[in-house]
C-alpha cells in the first residue's frame, strides 16, 4: 500500500509528519518520526520523503 505523508506546521517552532495510512493501520505502530514533532521543516520533509519511499509511494502532499 502506498503511503502519502503530509508535513504540517504544528507550533511556531515545530513541524509534524502525519501519515493517514499509518493512522488507519491499528495493528502496527507508526515508524519513528511519524506523528512526532521535529524542530525544522527540513527534517520533517526528509522524514516524510523517506517514509513515502519505503512505503511504496513517492507522491507527497504538502499542507500548511
Amino acid at each position: 500500500m502506498q503511503h502519502h505523508p503530509v508535513v504540517r506546521h504544528s507550533t511556531p517552532d515545530s513541524w509534524i509528519v502525519i501519515c493517514p495510512e499509518c493512522q488507519r493501520d491499528k495493528e502496527e505502530t507508526p515508524p519513528v518520526g511519524i506523528n512526532l514533532p521535529v524542530s525544522t521543516s527540513a527534517i520533517a520533509e526528509m522524514l516524510a520523503t523517506n517514509h513515502a519511499r519505503r512505503r511504496g509511494g513517492l507522491e507527497r502532499k504538502l499542507a500548511g
